[in-house]
């Protein structure tokens, strides 16, 4: 099999889920605080919090497509490993 394909395929579901699972949480706990923000409007914070999980949607895909646009050729495993380990590293710790 193809270690490009192999990276792709493992790659791209990890930063989709985590990416959902990031926006997920800061809708969540971002409606409290804004609530306490904005006096309880609760529609005017319902509408801005669902424009920034969207915001936050758009933002990671393109940070995908952006990384897979600029992969290296990948040959050997080891490679594949260390260039997996690099890119999911960069995401989660900054």
């Amino acid at each position: 099999m193809n270690l490009n394909l192999l990276s792709y395929a493992l790659f791209f579901p990890a930063m989709t889920g985590l990416a959902v699972y990031v926006a997920q949480v800061c809708h969540n706990h971002g409606r409290l605080w804004m609530l306490r923000i904005f006096d309880n409007e609760a529609p005017f914070v319902d509408a801005v919090n669902n424009v920034l999980r969207v915001g936050c949607y758009v933002l990671n895909a393109g940070y995908i497509t952006v990384v897979l646009s600029t992969w290296e050729p990948v040959t050997t495993f080891p490679q594949m490993l260390a260039l997996l380990s690099r890119r999911v590293a960069l995401i989660l710790f900054t």
